[in-house]
C-alpha cells in the first residue's frame, strides 16, 4: 500500500466521524426573533427545515385545521410562522434551544372573543440533535462537544405557552375563554408519526398539556395549569408540571413532537383572549457516543488496521 491510498484510508474515517448522525436534508438558518418563518416558507417535507446552534428542525404539517367565528382564519402553514432561540456551545454543554411557534402576526389568528369564536390545529415536526457537520448551504456548523468522544443528547423538554386575556372594561370582564395545547412526544423517532406505531416503544412517548382559561379579570394572563405523563424512558418533575427529563443512558438524539392547539369560547365571555405564541424549550447533554457512532469508527479503524497489515506485509 503506497502513501496516497493510507490519505484515502484517513480521509474515509473522517468522514465517516464527521457524518455520523446527520441526514442529507436541505436545512436553511432559522429566524431568530418574532415573527419568524412561515411553514409554508420553512417547507414541509423531511427534506427541508431549519437549523439553530446544534438542533434542526425539519418535516413540520399541520393537520385537523378548523376555525369558526368572524373573520377567523382556519390555521395552515401559511399563517403559522416558527423561529427559534438558544445557548451556543460552551466546552461540553450547549443550549437550551427553544422552537417558538406563532400566528405570524395575522389579524385573528390565535386571537378571539365570544362564544362563537373558535380555532383548532396540530402542528407536527422533528427535532434532531447534530454533532458536526455543516447545514444552510455550508454557511453554518452545527456545534461539536470539546470532548470529542461525546455526542449530543437531548435530556429534557418543556412546553411553555403564552397568551394574555385584555379587558375595556373599567369593571372588569369575564373571561371564560379556553385554550389547550395537548403536546405529545416521542424521543428516539426517525419521523414525525406518534401514536399507533409512532414509537419503537411506549416507554419513548408522552405527553404535556397547557390548559389556559380566563377568569374575571381586568387586564391579565388568567389561569394557566399543566399536566404531564411520560413513559419510562422520561420522567415527568411532577404530575402538574411542564418538563419532562430524559435519562443520560438513553442517549437520544431526535425527538418528534406533535401538538394540538384548541381555542373555544364560552357563552358569556365578555373579555379578548390572546394565544401570543408557544415555546418548546429542548435541553440537551455531552453524551458518550452512539452505538451507530461506534460502529462507524470500528469499521474505519479496522480499515486502517488492514491497510497497515498489507503495507508490513508488503514491506516483509
Amino acid at each position: 500500500m503506497n502513501f496516497k491510498m493510507g490519505k484515502s484510508y484517513i480521509f474515509l474515517f473522517a468522514l465517516a466521524l464527521g457524518t455520523a448522525g446527520t441526514g442529507w436534508a436541505t436545512i436553511t438558518a432559522c429566524a431568530g426573533a418574532a415573527n419568524g418563518t412561515t411553514l409554508t416558507t420553512l417547507g414541509t417535507t423531511a427534506a427541508n427545515g431549519c437549523g439553530k446552534v446544534n438542533l434542526s428542525f425539519d418535516n413540520f404539517a399541520i393537520s385537523g385545521a378548523s376555525a369558526a367565528g368572524a373573520g377567523i382564519p382556519v390555521p395552515s402553514t401559511a399563517n403559522i410562522a416558527m423561529y427559534s432561540t438558544g445557548t451556543v456551545a460552551s466546552g461540553n454543554t450547549v443550549g437550551p434551544v427553544n422552537a417558538w411557534f406563532d400566528g405570524n402576526g395575522l389579524a385573528n389568528n390565535w386571537n378571539f372573543t365570544g362564544a362563537t369564536d373558535s380555532q383548532a390545529f396540530t402542528i407536527s415536526y422533528l427535532s434532531q440533535a447534530n454533532t458536526g457537520g455543516t447545514y444552510n448551504g455550508g454557511a453554518n456548523t452545527y456545534p461539536s462537544p470539546t470532548n470529542g468522544f461525546l455526542h449530543w443528547a437531548y435530556s429534557g423538554l418543556n412546553l411553555v405557552p403564552t397568551y394574555t386575556v385584555s379587558c375595556s372594561n373599567a369593571g372588569g370582564c369575564a373571561a371564560l375563554q379556553q385554550i389547550v395545547i395537548t403536546e405529545t412526544f416521542c424521543i428516539g423517532a426517525s419521523s414525525t408519526t406518534i401514536g399507533t406505531g409512532g414509537c419503537a416503544t411506549a416507554a419513548q412517548e408522552g405527553t404535556i398539556t397547557a390548559t389556559m382559561t380566563g377568569t374575571t379579570v381586568q387586564n391579565g394572563t388568567g389561569k394557566l395549569t399543566y399536566a404531564c405523563a411520560s413513559g419510562a424512558d422520561g420522567t415527568c418533575v411532577s404530575a402538574s408540571s411542564n418538563r419532562v427529563n430524559f435519562g443520560a443512558a438513553f442517549q437520544y438524539t431526535s425527538i418528534a413532537i406533535s401538538e394540538s392547539v384548541s381555542l373555544t369560547g364560552t357563552t358569556g365571555d365578555t373579555a379578548t383572549v390572546t394565544q401570543t405564541k408557544f415555546e418548546d424549550r429542548f435541553f440537551e447533554t455531552g453524551d458518550t457516543p452512539e452505538p451507530a457512532t461506534f460502529g462507524l469508527m470500528g469499521g474505519a479503524l479496522a480499515g486502517l488496521a488492514a491497510a497497515a497489515y498489507r503495507k508490513r506485509k508488503l514491506q516483509s
